[in-house]
């Protein structure tokens, strides 16, 4: 439990007491089986310990997505278990047979009111996830294409690092980036072409995400 950020400076003792208090399950996924799916009801926390996920973000039109590979260990989309809709907003599937350790969320709840680090340690999390959104919301647009091609994939990552696959028509690309289509063709060549990306019809491959910027 010591590994997610949840439950951060709790003591050895307090780990037993809530593993003796609190029903946590324990149990394996197979490699291409789903984790969590896009508009499924988020009713647990789902710890993953061990293995490799594939993160899918969709646009809101379902027009392009992204696809992110994510090692272990990761708390599967844990904000989505407050507020007023309790959904995923992103598809997660097991990339290699994955182990995974599932609290309910009305017992997550419960320990949030009786342990102030936990307490902390959610708002924090929730804090950090607000400032980051608020940041998008008002960074200025670069002027630069290139500039405005990482921000793109940095914005729409879970993670800024790591194997990304962007599925999107280059037109579209061109609309979301605010440039003319015909610059969309001579900046992800220059980019490729450094090594960086690689490209596919209606597919970009980002090997280390890291790298572009």
């Amino acid at each position: 439990m010591l590994r997610f950020p949840h439950f951060l400076g709790l003591s050895h003792q307090d780990v037993m007491a809530i593993l003796g208090r609190y029903a946590l399950s324990f149990h394996k996924i197979l490699a291409g089986q789903w984790v969590a799916r896009e508009g499924a009801k988020a009713d647990h926390l789902l710890m993953v310990t061990h293995g490799q996920l594939l993160f899918t973000t969709h646009s809101a039109d379902h027009a392009y997505r992204v696809e992110e590979q994510i090692e272990a260990p990761v708390a599967i989309q844990s904000e989505c278990l407050f507020g007023l809709q309790l959904r995923y907003r992103q598809d997660v599937r097991a990339l290699t047979d994955i182990s995974v350790m599932q609290m309910r969320r009305d017992d997550l709840l419960t320990l949030i009111d009786e342990y102030p680090i936990i307490r902390m340690n959610v708002l924090h999390q929730l804090a950090q996830q607000s400032r980051a959104l608020q940041a998008r919301l008002w960074s200025p647009l670069p002027d630069d294409p290139r500039a405005r091609f990482t921000r793109f994939i940095a914005h729409h990552s879970s993670r800024p690092a790591g194997h990304k696959t962007l599925y999107i028509h280059r037109q579209r690309l061109a609309a979301e980036l605010g440039i003319y289509a015909h610059q969309i063709a001579p900046l992800l060549q220059q980019i490729a072409d450094e090594g960086l990306i690689t490209l596919h019809r209606g597919r970009i491959e980002i090997p280390l995400t890291e790298k572009l910027f």
